[in-house]
């Protein structure tokens, strides 16, 4: 194997296994009747960002852990009594961490849109930042490409971030309209297996058209679409084997398993990995 083919496996089992982690922030649910959330997702991030209140005095510190019912897409309603009192529920995690997070589910709750299409792009800018520094290593360049590095947060910012948070309101709204009596897994099922079929035959291919645009208005130059054809199947073989290998398990664990408000951290966390990989091979 080539030195840039262990990379690729390095990186794509650090997609898998650096997310892991926030597993361990998973509490016993607290069982609620009034919810309401917000969707986040690629097939590079996910989350479902859910709020509710229970009981007449709640003392909150930290990032409380919503139920899990129901599937990834509408969540369903876990019944059961709630008490009076309730101190702490959630798990407290690092102050200057909680704060963070919780301000960034309040840019969620109240720009999804423009939240998410932001954090795309500083993922996939973070991404190309380290693939070019991982290339310059491997090939002796030690030569920023400043024009790569923009034509990928402009693609991130119009693009990603736009095309996750439509498809996967997409993915919510089948799962809300599926009998409520299809187990939560088999929901997730579906949710994965749509995300897996349709969701990449429609973001790989044109994924490779929005760079080839963004990185000839960052380069100031006439787009090149005959030679991202020569690219598309040159390339898009691999990348699918690759995404193959890693988001599916990735999805059906943040959408079965993750705590909802977790969601995003926990696939974001993959994100940065993945578009590591993602960048050196639709940048080269």
């Amino acid at each position: 194997m080539t030195k840039k083919s262990n990379l690729s496996l390095v990186l794509l089992l650090l997609t898998l296994i650096a997310p892991l982690p926030i597993l361990s922030f998973t509490t016993p649910p607290n069982l609620s009747k009034n919810r309401h959330s917000v969707s986040f997702t690629p097939s590079i991030t996910h989350l479902k960002l859910n709020g509710e209140s229970s009981g007449n005095n709640n003392n909150n510190n930290g990032i409380r852990f919503p139920p899990r019912g129901g599937g990834g897409g509408g969540g369903g309603d876990n019944e059961g009594s709630q008490g009076g009192n309730s101190n702490s529920d959630g798990m407290d995690l690092i102050p200057p961490f909680v704060l963070l997070y919780k301000q960034y589910q309040s840019l969620l709750s109240r720009s999804p849109l423009v939240t998410k299409s932001i954090t795309a792009g500083i993922i996939t800018l973070i991404g190309d930042l380290i693939a070019q520094y991982l290339e310059s290593r491997l090939e002796g360049n030690t030569q920023w490409n400043l024009t790569r590095m923009s034509a990928f947060t402009i693609a991130g910012c119009c693009y990603v971030g736009p095309f996750v948070h439509y498809w996967y309101e997409i993915l919510w709204y089948v799962g809300r309209k599926l009998p409520p009596s299809f187990p939560s897994s088999f929901t997730t099922l579906i949710q994965v297996l749509l995300d897996q079929t349709i969701g990449v035959a429609a973001f790989f291919p044109a994924y490779f058209y929005v760079y080839e645009s963004c990185e000839s208005i960052a380069g100031l130059r006439k787009a090149n679409y005959g030679g991202v054809g020569i690219k598309i199947k040159r390339d898009l073989g691999g990348i699918l084997v690759n995404q193959y290998k890693v988001w599916p398990i990735i999805n059906f664990v943040s959408f079965s398993m993750v705590p909802e408000q977790l969601r995003v951290l926990f696939s974001n966390v993959a994100s940065v990995f993945w578009n590591i990989y993602l960048c050196s091979q639709v940048g080269t």
